[in-house]
C-alpha cells in the first residue's frame, strides 16, 4: 500500500507526493511548493488516498480540505 497526495485546483486534481512508508519517524510528512503545480492558485483543496501498489486502486480516501495560498 501507499499514500499518495492530490492537490485540486476546482475540479483538477494532480498527484503531488506518493509515500509507501512512514519518513518522519511512524508518520508521513511531505513538502512541496504547490507554485510549481498550480501557480496561479489562492486556494486549493486536498486529499490523502491509501492506494494499493502497482495499480494503485483507491482503498480510502480522506474528505477534501482546502488550503489557502499567501502571496
Amino acid at each position: 500500500s501507499q499514500l499518495s497526495l492530490y492537490l485540486f485546483d476546482g475540479g483538477q486534481g494532480i498527484r503531488v507526493a506518493t509515500l509507501t512508508e512512514p519518513n518522519f519517524g511512524s508518520n508521513y510528512r511531505v513538502s512541496i511548493k504547490t507554485a510549481d503545480f498550480f501557480p496561479t492558485a489562492t486556494t486549493l483543496s486536498w486529499v490523502v488516498q491509501l492506494e494499493t501498489q502497482p495499480n494503485q486502486l483507491v482503498r480510502l480516501t480522506t474528505e477534501r480540505r482546502e488550503l489557502k495560498i499567501q502571496p
